[in-house]
């Protein structure tokens, strides 16, 4: 209740302590103050933090067109089920013909006639097929 009662003056205090503070060193000062902190990272930051990396919350995949990139992995860890990231995104309609061959029970001219109608495929709209 006190610190409800005082938060004005509380915000006051820490955005002067913050202000003459690099984010590093103010995440140590508190760590050393016995204070529970850690810095606000961002995008890039995030994607090479030491942790989520040997946690496996980070992940790189390799993606045919795209090279080499860092991804979420997977957020939860079973011990008899441990999962991980096993493939890339799929390419634009990489699995088109298969999800409605095999799934939909497509048939192959139904296929033809959806990627000629600019429907699907395997590329950009207007590129032909190249499954």
């Amino acid at each position: 209740e006190l610190r409800k009662a005082n938060e004005a003056t509380l915000d006051s205090i820490l955005t002067e302590w913050t202000r003459t503070r690099d984010r590093d060193d103010a995440d140590a000062e508190l760590r050393a103050a016995g204070v529970i902190s850690a810095p606000v990272l961002d995008g890039r930051e995030l994607q090479q933090f030491a942790l989520l990396r040997e946690r496996g919350t980070v992940v790189d995949v390799n993606h045919p067109d795209a090279g080499s990139w860092p991804q979420a992995g997977i957020p939860v860890h079973f011990s008899r089920t441990p999962g991980r990231v096993r493939r890339p995104a799929p390419r634009l309609g990489e699995h088109s013909a298969e999800v409605l061959a095999e799934l939909l029970h497509y048939p192959r001219e139904q296929y033809d006639a959806l990627v000629a109608a600019g429907i699907t495929g395997s590329g950009p709209p207007g590129e032909k097929d190249v499954i």
